[in-house]
């Protein structure tokens, strides 16, 4: 998101109303799905029963939402990006995409994010 996509954008993608816009608005659903999921789990132990079905209506709208997304990245953006990028920006983006996994920010996220799915499977479990 913000490696390739400006980078797209910089080789005559456009941001909005085009693949890179939709991508960046999908990435805002899956966040706010994950958030859903998070918040509510959170009611749920403090007892709000009725909680689970929010759970329940996030996790299948993130279900359906990357089943979609993944398919929209594998058959549109990453071929666009192949026509756009030439070989060697292709290389130097996936060393900045090597560089930020390691960065300490991006490792506590994963780190968050990982905490997250133990929670979900305590509930469903």
């Amino acid at each position: 998101e913000d490696l390739l996509f400006p980078a797209m954008v910089q080789k005559g993608i456009p941001q909005e109303n085009g693949p890179v816009g939709m991508m960046l608005y999908e990435h805002e659903q899956g966040r706010n799905f994950v958030k859903g999921m998070a918040d509510n789990i959170i009611r749920y132990k403090e007892g709000h029963r009725e909680a689970i079905n929010v759970i329940y209506q996030n996790m299948t709208g993130y279900v359906e939402l990357l089943r979609n997304h993944i398919m929209k990245e594998n058959n549109i953006l990453f071929r666009m990006a192949d026509q756009v990028l030439t070989l060697n920006e292709q290389e130097v983006l996936v060393k900045k995409f090597e560089f930020e996994e390691q960065q300490v920010e991006n490792a506590e996220r994963r780190r968050k994010y990982l905490s997250m799915l133990d929670e979900l499977t305590g509930v469903y479990s």
